[in-house]
């Protein structure tokens, strides 16, 4: 005698379980392809990221291709607005290619797109925020949807550049957009304001970026005190890379604002973390050690200088590079312990 709670073995039972777990599978597979899509063609800041990490590819292949060795300078948004190249090559007989883009793509994402540029007798300099070296390198979900909008998922999927890899389903889910990116781009749309911040057209052929935005901006960022795990794992990498295909390395701290009355407290700080990193890559020896006090020389962050900052900053590297000024370990050790 059959039971009323027992589970129907009828024909047509049988048919619509199947059917109903396959709707659900081609919903969620369809979402994901749709979300997939968005971030690929759609996604204002991802076509930003892309387009310019393109125009930079374009302008260091045209420099290779004139049989010059060249520099290539990489970081987040601190190194794209501060490097002009243009002034580099044309005050200072430098070619440099600024592969800066925006630190929220992460160390590992950032450095692949300006070790892809390299060729033997180039220069490599490490422009990364210390905040950087200091913490984990897991690529960010924004590294991730980049990584793939670029056609190189194997930058974040595989074991490369002293880093383990992001499991490939999980890569995969990354490419949805989140919540926030939700919200923030339905407020824009809402309010008719543009749908990111910055215009590729602000960003000149060698990849000095400037913007017109003004904005209030106080105090600066600290970072910690000590270089991660995967910071010394990633300097190594790059380190042994550099040697490997014959290029010149060395790390360059970037420019932040710092007000005068923190300006001590914020070099220290720096000078702890450049005798950590001196250890396995060489330090460009600049006496500001990260902490420029001219307010008026910033846009919109911290990091972001604009033409007269860029200008100084770009002339400061320059001598450093064409001397090849180096802190000598000791040095920083000794100004740290007098302190």
């Amino acid at each position: 005698m059959d039971s009323s709670t027992l589970p129907s073995s009828s024909p047509q039972a049988r048919r619509q379980i199947p059917h109903g777990a396959l709707l659900l599978l081609c919903t969620a597979v369809g979402s994901l392809l749709l979300c997939i899509l968005y971030t690929v063609a759609w996604n204002p800041e991802i076509r930003f990221f892309r387009g310019v990490a393109e125009l930079k590819w374009r302008f260091a292949d045209s420099v290779s291709a004139a049989g010059q060795a060249k520099v290539v300078i990489f970081g987040g948004s601190s190194c794209a607005f501060s490097i002009n190249g243009e002034r580099m090559r044309d005050e200072h007989h430098i070619p440099l290619v600024n592969c800066g883009l925006g630190a929220g793509l992460g160390a590992k994402v950032l450095a692949h797109e300006a070790v892809a540029t390299l060729r033997t007798g180039d220069t490599l300099i490490v422009a990364l925020e210390p905040s950087h070296l200091t913490c984990s390198l897991e690529p960010p979900l924004l590294g991730i949807q980049h990584a793939f909008a670029r056609g190189h998922l194997d930058w974040v999927t595989e074991n490369n550049l002293g880093l383990d890899g992001v499991p490939t389903l999980s890569a995969l889910l990354a490419l949805r957009p989140g919540g926030y990116h939700g919200i923030t781009l339905l407020g824009k749309v809402l309010g008719r304001r543009p749908l990111y911040r910055y215009k590729i057209t602000e960003v000149s052929p060698s990849g000095w970026q400037q913007t017109d935005v003004r904005t209030d901006i106080a105090g600066s960022p600290s970072h910690g005190p000590q270089l991660s795990p995967d910071g010394i794992r990633f300097l190594r990498a790059l380190r042994d890379l550099s040697e490997k295909k014959g290029v010149r390395i060395a790390y360059s701290l970037p420019w932040l604002y710092t007000p005068v009355a923190k300006a001590g407290e914020y070099q220290e700080s720096c000078r702890r973390f450049l005798f950590q990193v001196a250890e396995f890559i060489p330090v460009l020896r600049d006496p500001r050690l990260g902490a420029y006090t001219v307010r008026e020389h910033f846009s919109d962050t911290v990091w972001h200088l604009t033409v007269e900052g860029s200008n100084l900053r770009t002339d400061t590297l320059a001598q450093q590079l064409k001397k090849w000024e180096i802190w000598a370990r000791a040095d920083l050790q000794a100004r740290t312990e007098t302190r």
